[in-house]
């Protein structure tokens, strides 16, 4: 006796970028089987099967990650799984505020290069103003000793 199932596509989210359901169901088909009987189906993803919709983009937004590419009967009854990675071509322009860590300034190639720069400034900086300060003292104790043999 020929029966039908139903076959369930869900894509999961491994980045963890953006608040998203464990599993999103992107596809799925019925499939009228005799019993012992075995079938292909082919479902086809695309980039809005990976993405969410993004406010600062004011589109559909797919990052840069691993996803998890889960089949079954129903969300309960998973029966294969393959974890994936895809390469996003979309941006999301970074907002800089006062809650903006360094670390997502590092992460970002545009304000990596001013960040790296303001480091490197910054050791300079310190190094040089180290010597200053070296040679401030050096020179504070040759005054103290030419002082104390006027005195």
């Amino acid at each position: 006796m020929a029966g039908k199932e139903i076959v369930q596509l869900y894509v999961s989210d491994k980045t963890h970028l953006a608040e998203r359901p464990v599993k999103e169901l992107k596809g799925f088909k019925k499939v009228m089987l005799k019993p012992g009987e075995e079938a292909t189906i082919v479902m086809e993803l695309n980039k809005r099967s990976f993405a969410w919709y993004s406010t600062e983009l004011g589109g559909w937004y797919a990052v840069t990650g691993n996803y998890e590419i889960v089949v079954g009967a129903s969300s309960d009854d998973i029966r294969l799984t393959k974890e994936i990675h895809v390469d996003s071509t979309d941006v999301i322009p970074l907002k800089v505020d006062r809650n903006t860590t360094i670390s997502e300034l590092l992460e970002n190639p545009k304000t990596n290069a001013v960040i790296m720069s303001l480091l490197n400034n910054m050791v300079q900086y310190l190094i040089c103003l180290n010597r200053f300060c070296v040679f401030s003292f050096t020179f504070f104790l040759h005054a103290v000793q030419i002082l104390s043999h006027i005195i």
